[in-house]
């Protein structure tokens, strides 16, 4: 589990990267959500479906972040074509998730947005 101070910072930081990551103009077509599950934060993609827009929006995990709590920090993963997780090897473990998130959200190595 993640402490309670460490998990409400997660929470104001993963909503910050949610909410602007999404132009707001795409957000009725494309969405970028979070859930806390654990000590694991799961950043994931949401889109209508392509065949039937008034059926439940579609959920494509982009990355998790699992926080060890013995080491307080947090560590990065990625999602494989085939829906497995692997070790994001370019960043080692973080103190600060935020340093995990912009990872993310600069993507050098193309891993979480293609």
């Amino acid at each position: 589990m993640i402490p309670p101070i460490q998990k409400q910072l997660a929470q104001k930081q993963l909503k910050k990267f949610c909410d602007t990551r999404i132009p707001v103009h795409v957000q009725d077509q494309l969405r970028l959500e979070y859930t806390i599950d654990g000590n694991t934060a799961t950043l994931v993609e949401r889109r209508p479906r392509w065949d039937d827009a008034s059926a439940e929006w579609t959920t494509l995990p982009i990355a998790y972040i699992q926080y060890d709590k013995k080491e307080m920090t947090w560590q990065l993963y990625w999602i494989r074509g085939n829906g497995k997780k692997e070790l994001y090897t370019d960043l080692a473990p973080q103190k600060d998730l935020q340093k995990c998130i912009d990872e993310i959200d600069a993507d050098p190595l193309a891993t979480f947005w293609g």
